[in-house]
């Protein structure tokens, strides 16, 4: 990618912004507005959506000093009146020719270690339904499941290829304009990120890697798009694009290459749909989910990179009581 280089890049406080003081000249405090995301405060602020880990970080910063903040895990993990921290200066960039790194905030729970899936629950008490919640993810599809006789009705279309590294998943951030429309309620792509091995199940065989397509009403209803690769000689050409330019742990990659996500699995084959929950903390309920039933490829030499930049990071298949028909 050529010359690389370390800068600081400083952005000022736009004028339309309003921010309260906390005795820190660092940066500002942020009331969330009613329908507001980390992305939409982003761009208010620094009039690039795409800068939203910095207030991640700035806020769990914060939040770990005792200054009245909660932590936030996931760009979705926000609500109307809450507080953020909205630093002056956005996180060291590295910058390349035509591209851009900018370090992301790091992880509060794991899939290894003392702050494994085991335990999530006991992490923060926003994480309890990990543990108590009744219609958790991810399942195992039983082999007697029917595909859902109604489907989300796609409408992808292309976007730059901008993806993060944060240690636990490689995430793409997909520009707005792609969507996907089911029970006549419109949902927006957001973002894709990938596990390994996979999460769900079809008829307790578990694949190579599961990618998550990630959509948001307009409501902040969350669906998901689940999507299950085995190894093998065969890989899709968009894939090979997305491997070509993995960022190491701790960065995000903004490139000038445009991808078509719809590639990278076929959206007319049969899917089993249910109704579950987030597979990452704070694993909140109601999420509509649709899993393709039929399986992509990847290689073993790209399967093996992704382990190597984020390692396992599958949660478990629930409790019994979890498995259901998912047809229901």
């Amino acid at each position: 990618m050529g010359l690389v280089q370390f800068v600081a890049v400083s952005i000022a406080i736009c004028s339309s912004a309003v921010a309260q003081p906390l005795n820190n000249s660092s940066g500002h405090l942020y009331v969330v507005r009613e329908g507001e995301t980390l992305r939409k405060i982003a761009q208010r602020f620094y009039e690039d959506e795409l800068a939203f880990p910095t207030i991640i970080e700035g806020t769990n910063r914060l939040s770990k000093d005792g200054d009245g903040l909660l932590s936030i895990e996931n760009e979705f993990d926000i609500r109307a009146g809450q507080k953020v921290w909205v630093p002056l200066q956005v996180t060291v960039r590295l910058e390349t020719s035509g591209d851009t790194h900018t370090s992301v905030a790091s992880a509060t729970w794991t899939y290894q270690g003392k702050t494994n899936p085991s335990v999530w629950a006991s992490l923060q008490p926003d994480y309890r339904l990990c543990a108590s919640g009744t219609r958790q993810s991810p399942v195992i599809i039983l082999p007697s499941t029917p595909p859902a006789a109604q489907v989300p009705a796609f409408d992808y279309h292309t976007s730059n290829l901008i993806i993060s590294n944060n240690g636990r998943h490689i995430q793409i951030s997909h520009d707005p304009g792609s969507s996907v429309k089911f029970d006549n309620v419109r949902y927006e792509l957001a973002q894709l990120h990938f596990h390994v091995p996979s999460e769900h199940r079809i008829g307790q065989v578990q694949s190579s890697m599961e990618a998550h397509f990630v959509h948001l009403s307009q409501d902040r209803q969350l669906l998901v798009i689940a999507v299950l690769y085995d190894t093998g000689a065969e890989y899709i050409d968009t894939m090979a694009e997305i491997w070509n330019t993995l960022p190491p742990k701790g960065f995000v990659l903004h490139t000038n290459h445009q991808i078509n996500v719809k590639r990278l699995f076929n959206f007319n084959a049969p899917m089993f749909h249910y109704v579950g929950s987030l597979t990452t903390p704070p694993c909140t309920e109601g999420v509509k989910w649709f899993v393709v039933s039929q399986k992509e490829q990847i290689t073993r030499r790209q399967l093996s990179r992704l382990v190597e930049l984020t390692g396992l990071n599958a949660r478990p298949t629930q409790q019994v009581k979890n498995v259901f028909d998912v047809s229901d």
